[in-house]
């Protein structure tokens, strides 16, 4: 099974209510995250990942430059790959089949280092991007 995790970099327009009515409108089965700042600059910087809020507050029209990737981790909460947002969606879905058939569920479910760790050597605590 693979579960989707959205976490948002800008929680002053990403409210738990905002993040919640998006999850009806876009891809309901997917967990969305958001938080303080602090929260989100720590779980960025433990999976590397860039982004740049305009330090203008009063401005309402932003953007917020930020990486495009998508980590796929195991059931243990380790990083097996990411993907950038050239790959289609065949691409991620043959990657994410491999994996799972590389290694054996087992070990998949159980975390277990002999197998899983070879696919997943960075250990992680939490999902970004």
């Amino acid at each position: 099974m693979v579960n989707l995790v959205f976490i948002s970099v800008d929680p002053r327009r990403d409210s738990p209510e905002k993040m919640m009515k998006f999850s009806q409108d876009y891809r309901p089965n997917t967990i969305y995250l958001t938080g303080n700042m602090d929260e989100i600059t720590s779980v960025a910087k433990k999976y590397r990942v860039y982004f740049n809020k305009p330090t203008d507050d009063a401005q309402e029209n932003y953007q917020i430059d930020h990486s495009l990737y998508t980590f796929f981790l195991n059931s243990g909460g380790r990083v097996v790959d990411f993907f950038s947002n050239q790959l289609s969606a065949q691409d991620v879905a043959d990657k994410i089949l491999e994996y799972h058939k590389a290694v054996p569920l087992e070990a998949q479910q159980a975390n277990d280092p002999s197998e899983a760790a070879k696919l997943a050597p960075a250990p992680a605590t939490a999902v970004a991007q």
